[in-house]
């Protein structure tokens, strides 16, 4: 009985939170699963629930019971570190100041120099490093 009641929640809990955290591009989706498994319970007749930390049901703003795949989308957007970083693309935003990309070379340097060590962290700050 016990090893049926793991088998269903294995298929019907764990697995959906892995499909989610990996859809979201989550970084370590066991890490997530782990996370979230005390969040997400099976109820007398085998539904899935999302229950808060009160063990009350959640609902999402429209009143419908919260999913899996919500809270684990919640989850990640709360947490961003979780998630894998995306590509550049042409739509990517570049870093704005005074460093001229294109002049500035970190080999350059010379790291003994106030000036240089001031130049260096304000490039690093916005990106360019």
């Amino acid at each position: 009985m016990k090893q049926r009641d793991n088998v269903i929640k294995e298929y019907k809990v764990n697995t959906p939170i892995l499909e989610a955290a990996s859809r979201y591009k989550a970084v370590a989706p066991e890490q997530v699963r782990s996370l979230l498994n005390n969040q997400v319970k099976m109820n007398d007749v085998g539904d899935v629930e999302v229950v808060g930390s009160d063990g009350s049901v959640r609902y999402t703003d429209s009143g419908t019971p919260l999913g899996v795949d919500d809270l684990v989308k919640e989850f990640l957007e709360k947490n961003p570190h979780f998630v894998s970083p995306a590509p550049s693309t042409t739509n990517t935003k570049t870093p704005t100041g005074n460093v001229d990309k294109g002049a500035f070379d970190v080999t350059q340097l010379d790291m003994k120099n106030p000036a240089h060590r001031e130049r260096f962290k304000k490039a690093k700050a916005e990106g360019w490093i």
